[in-house]
């Protein structure tokens, strides 16, 4: 059963990541596929509890808080679901269509685009790059899924990276204002350089190219000089340790991913997110170990390359739906 987002409803309209937001959007697809058992609903009732951000996306998706005590308590859920009495049983299949219908339309557009996103700047659809040239000569390439606003003036050059992952190479401005990127987790100055920025659950993850870029965590006191070969990830309140940036790190720029050692479950979460539809994985492969180049925009060649080199196999149940199961 599906409610349309409603506002006005006290829900918590905090911005979420993008990866946790398709994870909302992936749940909800798989409850919709038919009647959900109970370990279906015990396994989304953990995910709600792992992290407060997984409810407050669940929150954002469905709009009300109802839909939370169906998850969680499957007995209302079955009583929610008996037919109607039938003085009323037309009118509320009626009413039940529309906002299937409506809601639903609002889940697959979603997949095919950030709405939440829709009136940033710079949007691009599930699958797609998009290569930015801004008027200081930066060049900028937005990952799939990704949202960007450009804020440009007398005193600096600053992009706010909203959703998504961006590519960065800083041009060269002559009144010397300093480059900014701003993140939900702080700020990032551009020492003259080329370098990476992911928008992820936890923070925004940098990744030196080139030269350097000062890291600033929203709540910190001071800034942080990161070399060119580190990466980093910037929380609001800290910077986690620093780590070799991986050799592979911009592939994606260049349209491929490039695992090493990786599990299958995280293989197929990365593809997942640039495939308009869904791809399951069964859990008794998601740990098998991983390493080679593939296709980053198309997982279906992606997932036929990995069935002949693996013990797995494709089932392709809707143009919608792949699931990865054993062979």
């Amino acid at each position: 059963m599906l409610y349309s987002p409603l506002r006005g409803t006290g829900v918590n309209v905090r911005p979420v990541s993008r990866q946790v937001l398709d994870q909302a959007i992936d749940w909800q697809v798989r409850l919709e596929m038919g009647e959900a058992s109970q370990d279906e609903l015990s396994a989304l009732q953990t995910w709600l509890a792992e992290h407060a951000e997984h409810r407050r996306a669940w929150e954002q998706l469905n709009g009300i808080n109802q839909r939370l005590r169906i998850a969680e308590q499957p007995a209302a859920r079955t009583a929610l679901l008996r037919p109607p009495s039938n003085g009323r049983r037309r009118l509320g299949q009626s009413a039940l269509a529309v906002a299937f219908a409506g809601v639903l339309g609002l889940v697959a557009i979603d997949r095919y685009i950030p709405v939440r996103y829709v009136f940033a700047d710079n949007v691009t659809p599930t699958g797609e790059q998009r290569t930015l040239m801004l008027p200081d000569h930066t060049r900028i390439v937005l990952g799939s899924r990704s949202a960007l606003d450009v804020r440009f003036d007398e005193e600096e050059r600053r992009v706010i990276l909203l959703a998504g992952e961006a590519f960065i190479e800083t041009g060269h401005d002559t009144t010397s204002r300093p480059f900014i990127v701003q993140t939900q987790a702080g700020r990032l100055r551009a020492l003259g350089t080329r370098f990476l920025v992911e928008e992820e659950s936890r923070g925004s993850r940098l990744t030196v190219l080139q030269s350097a870029v000062a890291a600033q965590p929203r709540f910190g006191l001071a800034e942080a000089v990161i070399p060119q070969g580190e990466q980093v990830l910037m929380m609001a309140d800290r910077l986690d340790e620093l780590k070799n940036a991986p050799a592979s790190a911009d592939a994606w720029v260049h349209g491929m991913l490039v695992v090493d050692n990786q599990p299958l479950g995280d293989v197929v979460a990365a593809l997942s997110r640039e495939r308009t539809g869904l791809i399951t994985v069964d859990p008794a492969i998601a740990k098998l170990r991983v390493t080679g180049t593939f296709p980053l925009h198309d997982a279906d060649q992606a997932l036929r390359a990995l069935a002949l080199n693996t013990p797995i196999r494709v089932e392709q149940h809707t143009r919608w739906w792949l699931a990865v199961k054993p062979r």
